[in-house]
């Protein structure tokens, strides 16, 4: 359930209530299939009047809507990832911070699953899944968080993306939201699978100007290759990271098997190597996302007048 509270827009009084909440799927290859959305009612114990309320789980966000009165703020207190040593005041919201507990966890799970001698493969598949989808959430978070609240970073995205780029929308629609780029662009996002990691480094090249794969960048640098170039095409780092994804991808579909059935065994440490190439490429990212943060505060600070 998910703790809610807004103003009765027929009486101005405060509604406190609970609603069915929603949990976005990272297991979905296609982002867009993950969201959910769950739908309740509440009502106002003043006017008693009924309010339909809808809860969207989606990458890197949670939004909380009055179906019928969109311009109603609704304050949540989301508790979905409640951790057992800290109430809901001190959960992470920063895609960093939700990193670094979501590994904490993962290692956790590790330890205490040996402790109660669970088998070694299910525990395996579960933690090798759980470090790809760990980091899937910090690039969706991270590179939403970017483009929604730094418009110079959004036209760095739309002009380095060509499905943006050469999206067509009438003056009309522009004119009618502000945000329609924003909002367009979030949606994007949103839709990305962001296993497809070549697609990915692109967008955190146009954006962040970091190549996630590795500290230096190769040559030529390749942005948002296509899937079905030749392995020779990649660097070696880029091709570990996509035997990493196929192998996420026969976890989750084929129950870790290949494509011809086989079973693909795995080890202790393979699963540690993709905990640790993961973290190399969020640490990758946050060495130039900290600078850019911090002079973004500074000039936000100085277009203060007071």
């Amino acid at each position: 359930m998910l703790n809610i509270n807004f103003k009765c827009p027929e009486c101005n009084s405060f509604i406190e209530d609970e609603v069915d909440n929603a949990t976005f799927d990272w297991t979905n290859d296609n982002t867009g299939d993950g969201i959910e959305s769950n739908y309740s009612t509440v009502t106002c114990t003043e006017c008693d009047e009924d309010y339909n309320i809808e809860v969207i789980a989606m990458p890197g966000q949670k939004d909380v809507k009055v179906t019928d009165h969109p311009e109603v703020k609704v304050r949540f207190i989301d508790d979905t990832f409640d951790f057992e040593d800290f109430g809901p005041e001190d959960l992470p919201f920063d895609a960093y911070e939700v990193y670094q507990q979501s590994v904490a966890d993962a290692k956790s799970l590790h330890t205490n699953s040996y402790k109660l001698g669970i088998p070694g493969q299910p525990l395996l598949k579960v933690l090798y899944l759980q470090y790809v989808v760990i980091l899937e959430a910090y690039l969706s978070d991270r590179l939403i968080k970017i483009i929604t609240n730094d418009d110079k970073k959004l036209l760095a995205l739309v002009g380095s993306t060509e499905a943006l780029r050469s999206s067509t929308h009438t003056l009309i629609d522009i004119a009618k939201d502000p945000n329609f780029v924003k909002r367009t662009a979030k949606k994007y996002l949103e839709r990305v699978s962001f296993h497809d990691l070549l697609k990915v480094s692109g967008f955190y090249e146009a954006v962040l100007d970091v190549y996630i794969f590795a500290d230096e960048r190769p040559e030529k640098p390749k942005k948002n290759k296509k899937k079905n170039e030749g392995q020779s095409e990649l660097t070696a780092e880029e091709q570990k990271m996509q035997q990493i994804i196929q192998i996420r991808h026969h976890i989750v579909h084929r129950n870790g098997r290949d494509n011809d059935g086989n079973f693909i065994p795995l080890k202790l440490e393979e699963v540690e190597e993709v905990a640790k190439l993961v973290n190399e490429m969020v640490e990758r990212i946050e060495k130039n996302y900290r600078p850019y943060i911090e002079q973004l505060s500074e000039e936000l600070d100085k277009d203060i007048p007071f």
